[in-house]
């Protein structure tokens, strides 16, 4: 795990290493409605884990190849396997912070690298059983964008994750536990439809150890 997501973070110390701080400034702002399924892997199983979230995200241009964002979401998690009632069903927010570099840039292909972190804490109390599901998860990705009509682009990303979490209990039952993610890597295809030069609507999909699909809406001011 940790030698693949390393793979990602080279490109991202090239962009850093090369480049200059003088680009003029914009930003990106976004709303991204999610839904995918992942495996969780617990001491004593697997555990199916369907997410359903709505993010918002900010992107700030740093300069000609560099980008960081923060998002904040709101999740709702579903474990229909898990053992206790209170945890099948939770919710709770996320804290994500990202860089993007851009490796190449070229008239019909547009080729970068992105590291994304966040922290997300999801609970539930059902008549006094309390559960709580938390973990920090890390993803390193190459996307390339294919421009295929004007503003409208065609993306292929492969990346891998890394998740680790906890998951307490209190009331009723009491336990603590860890989990991580059972895979790591994953692709995912995608469409972005240009409705101008600065706003789109994206659509992807995606499979490995992050299953589902993304619609979103962005614009650069």
């Amino acid at each position: 795990m940790r030698h693949s997501i390393l793979f990602f973070v080279f490109p991202l110390l090239l962009g850093i290493a090369r480049t200059g701080w003088s680009a003029s400034p914009s930003l990106l702002v976004g709303l991204h409605i999610q839904s995918t399924r992942m495996d969780l892997q617990y001491a004593d199983s697997v555990r199916k884990t369907d997410l359903s979230r709505l993010d918002l995200v900010w992107d700030q241009t740093l300069n000609s190849v560099l980008e960081g964002s923060i998002s904040i979401g709101f999740i709702d998690l579903t474990q229909s396997g898990n053992p206790i009632p209170a945890g099948q069903s939770t919710s709770g927010n996320s804290l994500g912070l990202g860089l993007r570099v851009h490796l190449y840039r070229g008239d019909r292909l547009h080729l970068h690298a992105d590291m994304n972190y966040q922290y997300a804490d999801t609970s539930a109390d059902v008549s006094g059983q309390k559960v709580d599901i938390s973990w920090h998860q890390l993803t390193g990705e190459i996307q390339a964008d294919i421009r295929v009509y004007q503003y409208s682009y065609l993306s292929l990303a492969v990346g891998s994750l890394a998740i680790n979490g906890d998951e307490s209990a209190t009331g009723t039952v009491t336990a603590a536990q860890t989990f991580k993610n059972d895979q790591s890597a994953y692709g995912r295809l995608g469409v972005l439809l240009g409705v101008d030069q600065a706003s789109h609507i994206g659509i992807e999909v995606s499979s490995g150890s992050v299953a589902g699909g993304r619609i979103f809406f962005q614009r650069w001011f």
